[in-house]
């Protein structure tokens, strides 16, 4: 972690954390940890499953066959895993990120838009999404220093979170590359 933050200083980049709290499909995480790292995130942090991910990423399926991708296994390594919410919540503020909750409904408390947050202005940045239609827990909401939602053609409860994820990253992305 030490060699990624020094090249985040080198380079003039921003850190990126997505945080997946609860995800539904286990088998997917591979996936999404791929996909996420080639938009431009930095780290993936899982939570709340404990029992889906081993410490030894080869049996990390509880006897499933563990999926190849073609991401580089240092690049895998930048997954952490956390058994609690307030563990993962512990974690970033110890290390001055800014954590940011993304939801579908409006009806929440100080809701932004994705692209009413000025991500470039956030050196050490933490969205938080959630898979499924339980949307994010209270405890989220509460920490969390800012609510976005994300734009849809018509009222949408659920979502697949890879294109949650994608939609998000591509604002973000977008913001920060203007900086540079």
């Amino acid at each position: 972690m030490e060699s990624n933050l020094g090249d985040i200083q080198k380079n003039g980049y921003q850190e990126l954390v997505v945080v997946i709290e609860n995800p539904q499909n286990v088998i997917q995480i591979d996936s999404l940890v791929e996909n996420v790292i080639r938009l431009g995130a930095d780290f993936v942090y899982v939570v709340n499953n404990p029992k889906a991910l081993s410490n030894n990423r080869e049996s990390s399926y509880l006897g499933q066959t563990q999926l190849k991708t073609s991401v580089p296994d240092s690049k895998l390594s930048s997954m952490k895993k956390f058994n609690s919410t307030h563990e993962c919540f512990q974690d970033l503020s110890d290390n001055e990120f800014v954590s940011i909750a993304t939801v579908l409904d409006v009806d929440h408390k100080d809701i932004l838009h994705l692209d009413e947050v000025n991500y470039s202005s956030i050196p050490k940045l933490a969205i938080w999404f959630k898979d499924g239609n339980e949307g994010i827990s209270e405890q989220v909401y509460d920490k969390c220093q800012y609510i976005v939602t994300i734009p849809t053609v018509s009222f949408v409860e659920v979502i697949n979170i890879a294109t949650l994820i994608s939609q998000v990253l591509r604002e973000v992305s977008r913001q920060r590359s203007d900086i540079l």
